[in-house]
């Protein structure tokens, strides 16, 4: 993991923090160091009450929409999110061992 990317991450997370949508780390091909200029950046998340309160319904999604567009053009990257809550067992397996923390 590039140590710029790392510090501009930790940067968003501060950002988004504030309304309720917490960054908790990135995992897959950059975590793993097998990242190419066409692999996408995996964000692991969750929202807690605060978000869901603050933008109810249909205004999370496409809350939740709007930020992975703003990522993506600070970090010139496209960008995959992973809602922690909704990670499925097998998932679960996979993704949470190999998360590296913002």
């Amino acid at each position: 993991m590039n140590k710029e990317l790392h510090r501009q991450i930790k940067l968003l997370k501060k950002k988004y923090i504030n309304e309720g949508f917490d960054m908790i780390g990135f995992f897959g091909s950059y975590v793993r160091g097998e990242e190419t200029d066409k692999n996408d950046l995996d964000v692991l998340y969750q929202i807690p009450e605060i978000f869901r309160n603050k933008y109810p319904g249909w205004d999370s999604i496409l809350r939740l929409e709007e930020i992975r567009v703003e990522i993506e053009k600070k970090l010139n990257k496209k960008i995959d999110m992973a809602d922690k809550n909704a990670l499925n067992k097998v998932a679960k397996k996979y993704i949470l061992p190999e998360v590296m923390s913002v």
